[in-house]
């Protein structure tokens, strides 16, 4: 009888426990509960921290592409150069800049028999080592007996031939850049030397 009375009080003792502790529990303080939370204003640091890294992320990339894009460039004005003296030296004359407002290489592709000449097919084959982006659409055009060659640089601009524009007349090859604009724009005289700022140049 002792003991089962024992077991009974015990059992009575942790009930009436477990409801002094359910009822007495306090709550954590609101300093404490938020120690673990973000404030409105640490949100706002954290978004424009992240927004600075994006921003000099892309800047970063952009110099890079566009560096990569120069060299690219001053890469097909090289090989293209190459492929006009080897020109020169077939033929004893340069190729012909097909009109005056349009820069292109004019290269005499027929000879007065409708043939097509050595001197063409040296030229293209030089070209060859041009990468396919090289290209214009289309790459060549007909003008018999001569064929114009679409060229363009690494930013999607036509590269730009002069006959006799450079060092002591001799032909010149340009690219207006990244931004476009080439020394041989129309325009005032004066804006000439801000046109030409980005050109990329054979002679240079």
């Amino acid at each position: 009888m002792n003991y089962e009375f024992g077991i009974m009080n015990k059992e009575k003792r942790m009930k009436t426990n477990n409801t002094i502790r359910k009822y007495t529990r306090c709550p954590l303080p609101a300093a404490y509960s938020r120690r673990f939370a973000f404030t409105m204003i640490e949100l706002l640091i954290v978004i424009a921290i992240i927004i600075l890294l994006a921003g000099i992320g892309i800047g970063v990339g952009f110099k890079l592409t566009s560096a990569a894009d120069v060299e690219q460039t001053k890469a097909r004005l090289t090989i293209t150069m190459n492929a006009i003296k080897d020109y020169y030296d077939q033929t004893g004359a340069y190729p012909q800049q097909y009109k005056a407002d349009d820069y292109r290489i004019c290269v005499r592709r027929l000879d007065t028999n409708g043939d097509v000449l050595p001197s063409y097919e040296r030229f293209t084959s030089k070209l060859k080592d041009l990468d396919e982006k090289a290209f214009g659409n289309p790459p060549i055009d007909e003008d018999p007996p001569y064929a114009i060659f679409n060229l363009v640089d690494a930013f999607g601009n036509r590269i730009r031939y002069v006959r006799s524009g450079g060092i002591g007349g001799t032909p010149l090859l340009s690219s207006p850049g990244s931004d476009g604009k080439s020394y041989y724009d129309e325009g005032e005289e004066d804006d000439k030397k801000a046109r030409g700022k980005d050109d990329i140049r054979s002679d240079k």
